[in-house]
């Protein structure tokens, strides 16, 4: 869903690990999983007048 930032630009979602967004599948964040993670934001100078942006990504592995 939209986020909106804060006065100081960040952005925080929260992940619920107990209700992961499907039982199996795509969805589910598993022990030993690594997952990437980017914001799309949007930006009124942003490259070549699109009007938006990315973050730089984050990779994060999942521990046991």
């Amino acid at each position: 869903p939209d986020q909106f930032s804060g006065p100081n630009g960040t952005v925080t979602y929260p992940l619920d690990l107990t209700r992961p967004p499907f039982i199996s599948g795509p969805g589910q964040i598993l022990p030993g999983s690594t997952w990437n993670f980017q914001f799309w934001y949007r930006d009124p100078t942003g490259p070549g007048g699109t009007t938006y942006n990315f973050s730089n990504a984050v990779e994060a592995v999942f521990c046991p």
